[in-house]
Formats: C-alpha cells, sequence, structure tokens
C-alpha cells in the first residue's frame, strides 16, 4: 500500500471541526432547515428615477408585462426589459405574472405582432447588469430584478407593488430561496448559488422571445415572420361543403408572409402577404393586409389600408395564421370571401382603436370606416368602391381584471350592397342594406379554453328581408404540449336571401387534438361529421373528413 505523506494532522482540531459540522446539522435537522424554506427572495420592480410612476397594482403590472398596458400615465411609451430564460428573474415573471410557460410566452408575443399590437417582441438581456443599464439609460423603461441588485443602483427608483416595497410583509414578487446547506462556508450547494450570483455567469439557455439592441439604425430594421401548414385529408362524399374535388390527397397550405417594422415610438408599418395554392396547381398572391399605424397612448391608435375586420375574436386573432388557432381549418361562418364566406372579413380604409383601464376592467374599442361589399361578396373592393356609402364597424370586448381569463365582446356591422344585374358575377340581387351582429365569449384558466362566437346577418331590399346567423362553440384543454379539442358549429342561411343563393345549410362537429412537438410546430389530427342542406335543390347529404396537419411558425 502506497504511504500518504503531508504535515502531521491536528486531531483534536479535526474534532472540534467535526463537532460544529454535527451541530450544526442537527440544528438544521430539528427545525434549521424549516426555517430556511421558508425564507423568500424578493425581487424589484424598477424604472428609471424620472419616471413619476411610484407605484403598481399587481393586475397593472401583469398588463404592462403582457403588452396590453403600452404607455405610462405621464404619455410617454414603456419599454418593457425582459430578464433571459432560466433565470429567477424569468421563473417568478412566468410563475407570478404571465401564469404562462417559456413556450406560451413566445406564442404570446407572435399573437400579439400578428394582431398587430406590437411590432416587435420586448428586449432581453442576457444578465442583471445589463438589464439595469438599460433602466437608467431610458426614462421609458421597467424591468425586474433581484432586490439586492436594485437596491444599491443610482439614478433608479423601486415601485411599490400593491403598497409595498421588497422584504415587506405581503409583497408579493418572491421566490422560495434555495435551502442553505453551507453556513460556514464548507463549500457546499449554497457557496456555489452565492458564487453564480456575485458572477452573474450566463446560461446556456437563450431567450428568443425577444433580443436587445444597442447603437443606432440608419433605416428602420424590418422584421420578417410566416405561417404555413401541409397536410393530409381524407373526405367521404365532400360534394357540398368542400373546394377540393379529391377525397383523398396531400395539400400544401398557403405561404402567409407578415413583416413589421417599427418606424418610430408611435409609429408602426404592417404587411401580410399570403402565397395561395389553386386547384390547377399555380399560385396566386394576395396582399392581405397592408397597415400604417400611428399609436397616441393606449386609448386611441389610427391604422390606415388593407386590415381584418374585428367582427368578432376568430378574424382578427388568427386569419391566416395556422399555427395560432387550435384546431385545424376555421369554423364555416367564418370562411373567407373566396372561399364562400358569409362574413366581410377584410376592408380597406380606416380604423380607430383604444383601451381604458380601470382597477377592475379593461375595456378595447374600435371603430372601422371603409369600402364596403360589391355586388357579390369577392372580391373585396381594394380601389373602387360601388356605391358612396361606406361601411362602418364598431366592436366592444371587455375583461374583467378580477377574472383575467375571460373576455366578452360583441359589434355591430353596417353596409349598403349595391344590386347585381349579372349572374356571371353572383348571384343576382336588388339593392340590399346589411347589418351583422356579432357576440362573442372567451374564457382561458388551467389549460382550459372555451371560444365561442355568434353572428347574425340582416339583408333588407325592396322585397322580403333576410336573415341568415351562424355560431360555433370550441372547447380544448392543454396538458403540457397534447391539447385535445372538440367543436361544434351551424350555419343557416334564409332560404329568401339572394345574396347568399348559392350557400348552403351547415352543421358540423368535429374532435381533434394537437400536438405541440416544438416551440414552433404543431401537428393536428382531425375528425369532423357535417350534415349539410342544399337550399336550392333542398338535397341533403353527409361529408365525413379526417385531416392531419402539419403547421409551424417561423
Amino acid at each position: 500500500m502506497a504511504e500518504l505523506h503531508g504535515p502531521p494532522m491536528n486531531h483534536t482540531l479535526l474534532g472540534t471541526r467535526l463537532l460544529v459540522v454535527t451541530l450544526v446539522t442537527m440544528a438544521h435537522a430539528s427545525g434549521g432547515l424549516a426555517r430556511a424554506q421558508q425564507e423568500l427572495e424578493h425581487f424589484a420592480v424598477i424604472v428609471n428615477a424620472g419616471n413619476p410612476q411610484n407605484e403598481l397594482s399587481l393586475n397593472a403590472l401583469r398588463l404592462i408585462y403582457l403588452g396590453q398596458q403600452r404607455y405610462w400615465g405621464s404619455g410617454k411609451g414603456i419599454e418593457l426589459v425582459l430578464n433571459r430564460a432560466g433565470s429567477d428573474e424569468k421563473k417568478l415573471l412566468l410563475s407570478k405574472v404571465y401564469d404562462m410557460t417559456e413556450a406560451q410566452l413566445k406564442k404570446h408575443w407572435v399573437e400579439l405582432i400578428y394582431r398587430n399590437q406590437i411590432s416587435s417582441p420586448p428586449s432581453t438581456y442576457p444578465s442583471r447588469e445589463t438589464a439595469l443599464q438599460a433602466v437608467v439609460r431610458d426614462p421609458r423603461a421597467i424591468a425586474l430584478l433581484h432586490s439586492t441588485v436594485a437596491q444599491g443602483a443610482a439614478s433608479l427608483k423601486i415601485l411599490r407593488i400593491d403598497g409595498r416595497l421588497p422584504g415587506q410583509d405581503g409583497y408579493p414578487l418572491t421566490l422560495q430561496q434555495a435551502m442553505r446547506l453551507d453556513p460556514i462556508g464548507l463549500g457546499g450547494p449554497a457557496s456555489a448559488q452565492g458564487a453564480r450570483f456575485a458572477r452573474q455567469e450566463p446560461e446556456d439557455e437563450a431567450d428568443t422571445g425577444g433580443e436587445e439592441t444597442e447603437g443606432f439604425e440608419i433605416i428602420p430594421r424590418v422584421l420578417l415572420r410566416g405561417f404555413t401548414h401541409f397536410e393530409l385529408g381524407a373526405r367521404d362524399n365532400p360534394a357540398f361543403v368542400s373546394t377540393r374535388e379529391s377525397e383523398g390527397a396531400f395539400a400544401l397550405g398557403g405561404l402567409d408572409l407578415f413583416l413589421t417594422s417599427r418606424l418610430s415610438e408611435r409609429a408602426s408599418f404592417l404587411n401580410e402577404t399570403v402565397f395561395e395554392p389553386t386547384e390547377d396547381g399555380e399560385y396566386v398572391l394576395d396582399v392581405e393586409r397592408v397597415i400604417f399605424k400611428y399609436e397616441f397612448g393606449d386609448f386611441l391608435n389610427v391604422q390606415a389600408g388593407r386590415f381584418h375586420t374585428t367582427i368578432g375574436y376568430w378574424n382578427e386573432a388568427y386569419h391566416h395564421g395556422e399555427w395560432l388557432q387550435t384546431s385545424a381549418g376555421r369554423p364555416r361562418i367564418l370562411a373567407f370571401e373566396d372561399d364562400g364566406g358569409l362574413l366581410p372579413v377584410h376592408m380597406i380604409g380606416l380604423v380607430f382603436k383604444g383601451r381604458h383601464m380601470s382597477q377592475h376592467l379593461q375595456t378595447d374599442y374600435s371603430l372601422e370606416l371603409g369600402n364596403g361589399r360589391g355586388p357579390a361578396a369577392d372580391p373585396p373592393q381594394i380601389t373602387i368602391d360601388a356605391n358612396d356609402p361606406k361601411a362602418l364597424n364598431l366592436g366592444l370586448t371587455l375583461h374583467p381584471l378580477t377574472l383575467a381569463g375571460l373576455s366578452v365582446g360583441g359589434s355591430w356591422y353596417a353596409d349598403s350592397i349595391p344590386g347585381n344585374p349579372d349572374p356571371l358575377i353572383g348571384p343576382v340581387h336588388t339593392a340590399l342594406d346589411e347589418r351583422i351582429w356579432s357576440a362573442s365569449l372567451r374564457y382561458q384558466e388551467n389549460g382550459w379554453e372555451a371560444l365561442g362566437e355568434y353572428f347574425a346577418i340582416e339583408h333588407e331590399s325592396s322585397g322580403p328581408s333576410a336573415d341568415s346567423d351562424g355560431y360555433y362553440l370550441q372547447i380544448s384543454r392543454q396538458i403540457e404540449r397534447w391539447t385535445p379539442y372538440a367543436r361544434y358549429e351551424a350555419v343557416s342561411v334564409d332560404d329568401a336571401d339572394t345574396f347568399f343563393a348559392d350557400l348552403d345549410d351547415l352543421e358540423r362537429w368535429l374532435l381533434g387534438v394537437r400536438w405541440d412537438f416544438g416551440d414552433w410546430s404543431a401537428l393536428k389530427l382531425q375528425y369532423a361529421h357535417a350534415d349539410v342542406t342544399d337550399d336550392a335543390s333542398g338535397t341533403q347529404g353527409d361529408e365525413d373528413e379526417l385531416e392531419l396537419q402539419l403547421s409551424f411558425a417561423f
């Protein structure tokens, strides 16, 4: 056996140290550990010292971090400073402010960009020091940092949250402190954690939800994003509602490209262009949205161009973004104009939107004014208007802050449709006055989502008036990366409605499951059964459809 050489061991000193360690360990075991587990780490919400804001409620903080409130009370824009993924600050934000996973938060930013509520995601900073300096430089910025870092910084202010500062009883922004097993510095887990905190070592995981920007730009940056999907479908008796004649085929969906550019603190631009496949194997380019937007504040923004009408919730939230929506395909009542849809889902004109915040309620309101329908439902009138009256759409949505997952909304649309004497254009009809009422309800809680909408379409003319309607109810439950869902929908077309003379009544239910196998890609398997009635011939038929869809965002 080899000899071990070294200085002589002081057995008395060694025994003393072992006795101390044993006593400390026993103290932890008899109650010290319980106290350590109850210790909390506090995190501070900081702003620039020049910001007049002194406190926020937790609800108001959530609205800011969700991108719902984008301006301070002083009228200056809010610059949100996010922490890197995996940091203690990001973990606290996800659990106590967002109530989301990291993947859900990424999708949330894409949804806001797609709805033209923001032009780019918030900036993400790789360390506490860089986030701190961002707030020092920018009087509009807000960040969440560990209280020990925030308290020692100059040119900053710590905001009260629900009337409390970090360390005070009832302060809401806290995390359970890791158990301290190294009280005398023997190199245990607590020392390792302290060393990492002191060095501010970056973690390997990167947050792709935003980016850090430095320097200046000669021209505005353009950010390009998009969606597309690929599917395999099989149908039985598709004669009534399917535009495809094949009973089973692979199909490539539209290539949806949308770009955004922040032109200034208050002005932005959005364009959405879709390359649509046709039955003859060609692609048709459709410019779906071209919007210039100027924000006066949270209370009002003005948009000009071509946009998705806010008739209900689904149309503006998802439109061509198949990856954004849970199901494969839209409800029949919300089909696009060129697919035989009943609603005017596009408009060219002006939009006035705003948001009002109170202590318990968020109210979103909109007014849209533009070219109405032409003699036929398709195409939309992009460069002309067949008659002088303009279409008008009013929308209102309520979000109770005490029940954060609930939103209730409605809209009212009015238009004058010119008569159509030419059967080659579409159904022949006289001039019509059109009114469309909608009501929507959406609720999200603990992975559950219930979404339902109802639409009533009234047409009045010199002849008999006609009332058509449609609705859907969809329920889903997200369980980690799996989301089973079900939907029931119906469309009833008035036999006297000459504008919709070539459309059928339909009742349809579907079952499906969505698997998000990546942050930006999903696989959907869906079965649907429809009962269809052809009003012109009185023929009734069924349609069964099985669909496998791969959708993704990029």
